[in-house]
């Protein structure tokens, strides 16, 4: 419905002043019934219900094939009032789509844009199934402007996308300074590798870990499948883990996902190495993302069992909420085994957790902690707060960002509880994307 019928019928109700209710009439409708269409309703008490009702007729039309239906509403009034309100509906054309058309300002591919857009065509035209196709195309998350349009050729009738791509690979590099201490990572991720709409990440932290991973949403979609590689190395010690994930969607907000692997731990002895061992491992995940406004959230629960003679259950929880500039993020670890082994405990501390201590300062098998950020202006505060193991733990500090078109930066810097200036630690951001 034009939003300038809508203002047309709200500047006409002002000055006048409604009867307990108006009677609604409907003109012009031949495909629906006046019951159909109305149902119940038969009187509207103000503007609000007026539009409702519009709105609802119009997504019955174009739900059924009449993309072009027109409601006009004509105000009837007795003695200064408004007795009537006449809805005429102009149901126009029933029409066919032929073929989905795409219009790409980017790299993506026309035929991958098309596979996940998953057209219906041969059929009357739906809102339902262009706005499913849409929110396809969303969770791609490589799309900044998504529009649609009906274009004519021929006698026959087309859906025109028109996608425009926001930018899709980026590399992160992280550095954090404390005391004589330093650490640094550098991470590339691609949401579209060569315009095929499929994911690559890679991750490199100096002299501790090197990973790999790879999401294929475009051959099974909806369902993802997702490969990863990781090496984790301390001194004389090594973790090897090669994972395999199949994620499926649970509605529009949810995920579920199955995660089967294996790890091996390799001990580096003075003139030979030792395999001490090579386990599988098998996982189960949950993630819920929604935006109701004000509120964003993230959400992600993952299970994980290693069989090995001392079986070991691993629990991690990751969640984010933001409410306008207060960002909010809650994590949590657990580990149940009856032997612990060197990789099975958890680190924690530095950029990614506890920002007012040394990287990887605590190594634990327990740990929930909580960060905020509250991002008003350009230097904002943050807190951090933990428990580790028996203990809690806190920091504080403050945070500095900008961001210009292809390129952003933050600073924070923080410091433990109940130390002095010079126990403050030093966290830097760069990000770039092309």
């Amino acid at each position: 419905m034009n939003k300038n019928l809508f203002t047309i019928l709200i500047v006409t109700v002002i000055g006048m002043t409604l009867l307990t209710a108006a009677h609604i009439t409907l003109n012009g409708n031949l495909f629906f019934s006046t019951d159909y269409l109305l149902g119940n309703v038969r009187s509207v008490e103000d503007a609000r219900g007026i539009e409702t009702l519009i709105t609802h007729i119009l997504a019955e039309y174009t739900n059924a094939g009449f993309p072009f239906c027109r409601v006009y509403p004509e105000i009837m009034t007795h003695d200064d009032m408004i007795d009537t309100v006449v809805l005429n509906i102009d149901e126009q054309e029933r029409i066919i789509i032929t073929d989905y058309l795409f219009t790409i300002d980017g790299k993506t591919m026309p035929g991958v844009a098309r596979r996940i857009a998953q057209p219906v065509t041969g059929e009357y035209f739906s809102s339902k199934v262009v706005s499913r196709s849409i929110r396809n195309l969303q969770k791609m998350d490589v799309f900044s402007t998504i529009n649609e349009q009906i274009i004519e050729r021929t006698d026959a009738y087309y859906l025109l996308f028109y996608l425009r791509e926001r930018t899709s690979d980026n590399v992160t590099a992280f550095g954090s300074f404390a005391e004589d201490l330093y650490d640094f990572s550098i991470n590339f991720s691609s949401h579209n590798l060569l315009g095929t709409l499929r994911r690559l990440y890679f991750r490199y932290e100096n002299q501790k870990v090197f990973a790999l991973k790879f999401v294929e949403p475009v051959v099974f979609f909806p369902v993802e499948i997702a490969g990863d590689f990781t090496i984790t190395t301390y001194d004389s010690v090594r973790l090897v883990t090669v994972n395999g994930t199949v994620t499926a969607p649970l509605g529009d907000h949810m995920n579920i996902s199955l995660t089967s692997g294996m790890e091996t731990f390799t001990y580096f002895g003075e003139d030979s190495l030792t395999a001490n061992y090579s386990h599988n491992t098998l996982g189960i995940g949950f993630e819920l993302h929604a935006n109701i406004h004000p509120l964003t959230l993230s959400q992600a629960l993952q299970c994980e069992y290693l069989f090995r003679d001392d079986d070991r259950i691993r629990l991690v929880y990751n969640g984010q909420f933001r409410i306008r500039d207060l960002v909010t993020s809650l994590h949590y670890y657990r580990v149940y085994t009856d032997s612990l082994e060197y990789f099975d405990a958890f680190r924690i501390g530095g950029a990614r957790s506890l920002r007012g201590f040394r990287e990887e300062e605590f190594i634990v098998t327990r740990a929930l902690w909580l960060q905020m950020e509250f991002k008003k202006f350009f230097v904002f505060p943050v807190f951090d707060i933990g428990l580790i193991g028996e203990d809690i733990k806190y920091s504080y500090g403050f945070g500095m960002e900008g961001y210009t078109n292809n390129v952003g930066a933050m600073l924070v810097i923080a410091w433990p509880a109940h130390s002095s200036w010079q126990d403050g630690k030093i966290h830097i951001m760069l990000e770039t994307g092309f």
